[in-house]
């Protein structure tokens, strides 16, 4: 090799230098090329990762709040239960939700223990309902609801109420009447409940039990949507 780089001419290794560099910054290009390239994919990846993770966190979230209203509804739920006990849960939650500052749900105060000024509206009295039970996982109880006469953003809030109750009710019928000569308006609501036989039980072990439970409590929890009745209840001054 030594003897050839001898015999050649000073312009030919110069050839073979110049060549030599071409090839060296050539090589080092292309890996400098391969390594930018894979650099930019490892940032690709990053991003993807990073909104996989942010992704996983907002399913998280809503995770979180679908199991805390599936546990809220099925509390109030249960197979067990009386039409005279399911009679009285409603009764409770008329009169919760007819008062002007509704105590939370399960609180111990009676709700006959006030005086018609706390009321947003004032119902005189609820007889007994009828009870629905031709469906095979639930039951329904219907109540006729008369509160007196009053204007109509307190009963647009009332009605508002009811659609927002974690106990999956419902207005299945509302009459209004308004005498000519009065401002304030009568209403007759048909409220129903729907009353799951025992989400508890029915979320057993297996992978059937537990879908059939989570779908009986996601209809409940789309049933009992806050419907665009009205803004934020308001009270009426007395």
């Amino acid at each position: 090799m030594n003897s050839y780089w001898q015999k050649i001419s000073p312009r030919e290794r110069r050839l073979v230098v110049i060549t030599g560099a071409l090839i060296l910054v050539a090589f080092v290009y292309l890996i400098g090329l391969g390594a930018v390239s894979r650099l930019r994919a490892l940032d690709r990846t990053v991003e993807q990762l990073e909104d996989q993770v942010l992704s996983y966190k907002a399913q998280i979230a809503v995770s979180k709040e679908v199991d805390a209203a599936y546990d809220r509804i099925a509390s109030q739920h249960s197979s067990t239960w009386t039409e005279a006990q399911i009679f009285d849960r409603l009764f409770q939650e008329i009169y919760r939700l007819a008062l002007k500052n509704p105590p939370e749900l399960g609180s111990q105060e009676k709700m006959t223990a006030h005086k018609p000024a706390d009321y947003l509206v004032i119902i005189p009295s609820l007889r007994q309902g009828s009870l629905n039970e031709e469906q095979e996982d639930w039951r329904e109880y219907t109540i006729k609801v008369k509160p007196n006469p009053t204007d109509l953003k307190s009963i647009t809030a009332f009605l508002q109420r009811i659609m927002e109750s974690p106990q999956a009710l419902r207005v299945d019928a509302l009459e209004l009447s308004r005498p000519v000569s009065k401002n304030d308006v009568g209403a007759v609501l048909d409220v129903t409940r729907t009353v799951v036989d025992g989400i508890a039980e029915l979320q057993d072990n297996s992978e059937s039990g537990q879908a059939r439970a989570q779908g009986v409590a996601e209809c409940l929890a789309v049933a009992s949507a806050p419907a665009a009745l009205a803004g934020p209840p308001s009270t009426r001054p007395n």
